[in-house]
């Protein structure tokens, strides 16, 4: 879907979670590992610099600090910022939340402190303090020990508040999501064949449904001739119209320019759509071609 250059859209897709919280739950190389390695780091980094490897041994204490904070500062970042993102809200208190982006902040006033002072300095001293002291309360926090990526899917929608997908692949969650759904909508419920649209109202659970379509659209493409006139193309937004059930009218459209509505709303609305106020002003009226 070539969405891989937008962070913000692409950490919806549950591949994209099942793929950053493997890297997470792992017991060698995610969460539990790092935020030790921090720990054991800020605790005793004296027998930490004395154990180091041959080729580092041209490093000054401090540099070894400095580098080794840095180093394993961003796994210890990265494990926080994406299981606060990633994990179901269920699987994550507030509390755990709020105490790693403390403990977070309080890493990146270390590292620039270090830059700034050295490490002896009683400032670095006391933010080294609270900073042992935020990351040893989140030891009580724990992630599930899964490295299946099958079951840390299962374990995502199993435990999902919302789930977007299409009406179709809806069917998979009848054996994946654990919980029952409360509240179903359906968006351009009028473009869906009825039995499209009757996919997801098998899952259980459901309480209200909510259908947000336009009849006066484009319907549902049907080739066979002899389907399209028995019916088969009408979707279950037009067959609860035709059976005498209320609809709301959105009644103000923010995308055509006045000259450009005039015609839909006239054939189509009863003139019943206002313009909105965006497209009314001077600025929204573009002219791309010479001519009326």
């Amino acid at each position: 879907m070539k969405i891989d250059n937008f962070d913000d859209l692409v950490e919806v897709f549950l591949d994209y979670r099942i793929e950053i919280l493997a890297k997470c739950f792992n017991p060698w190389t995610g969460w539990k590992h790092w935020l030790e390695s921090t720990i054991g780091l800020l605790e005793d980094p004296q027998e930490k610099y004395s154990t180091r490897d041959d080729e580092n041994d041209f490093q000054t204490f401090e540099e070894f600090v400095k580098e080794e904070l840095n180093s394993i500062g961003e796994h210890v970042e990265f494990c926080m910022v994406n299981l606060y993102t990633h994990l179901p809200t269920s699987c994550i208190s507030l509390k755990v939340v709020t105490d790693m982006i403390g403990a977070l902040d309080l890493l990146n006033s270390l590292k620039s402190l270090l830059r700034e002072v050295g490490f002896a300095n009683e400032r670095s001293q006391l933010v080294l303090k609270d900073c042992l002291h935020k990351l040893r309360s989140l030891r009580k926090f724990s992630v599930p020990n899964l490295k299946n990526l099958e079951k840390i899917r299962k374990f995502c929608l199993a435990n999902a508040s919302l789930i977007f997908c299409t009406v179709s692949s809806s069917a998979k969650l009848q054996t994946e999501k654990k919980a029952p759904l409360d509240l179903l909508v359906i968006d351009e419920a009028a473009q869906l064949k009825e039995c499209e649209s009757a996919i997801p109202f098998q899952l259980p659970g459901l309480r209200h449904a909510v259908l947000i379509g336009d009849e006066r659209q484009l319907p549902a493409m049907v080739k066979s001739k002899i389907t399209e006139k028995a019916g088969f193309g009408r979707s279950l937004f037009e067959r609860l119209l035709l059976l005498g059930h209320e609809r709301h009218l959105l009644n103000v459209q923010y995308r055509m320019h006045p000259s450009i509505s005039l015609f839909p709303k006239r054939e189509f609305y009863n003139n019943r759509i206002l313009d909105g106020p965006n497209v009314k002003q001077g600025s929204y009226e573009k002219c791309f071609l010479s001519g009326k």
